[in-house]
């Protein structure tokens, strides 16, 4: 198992690597027709704008998920609470 954690991990390792190399021959490939340095804006500026839509799209999901609360556990304390409270009552009138 830790084989493949490693080789997983080594994986996304040169994924990223991958990506960093995508996004220069970007700003290499923009470079041809503009200036460096608009050429390394213009990316940066579609790399952020793609990160703040996916931030939004995230928020969204997380928002219209339901209640994180574990609702059947919730019910089950209630229940266990209403009948402790049940018990002790009818011993109290017993006694």
């Amino acid at each position: 198992m830790g084989v493949a954690a490693g080789m997983v991990a080594a994986a996304a390792a040169i994924a990223w690597f991958a990506l960093a190399t995508l996004i220069a021959a970007a700003v290499l490939a923009l470079a041809i027709v503009l200036p460096a340095w608009a050429a390394a804006l213009i990316v940066g500026v579609v790399l952020f704008v793609v990160a703040a839509a996916l931030i939004l799209a995230g928020r969204a999901m997380i928002r219209a998920a339901t209640p994180l609360a574990p609702r059947r556990s919730l019910d089950a304390v209630q229940e266990d609470i209403a009948w402790i409270r049940n018990t002790t009552e009818q011993l109290k009138t017993s006694e």
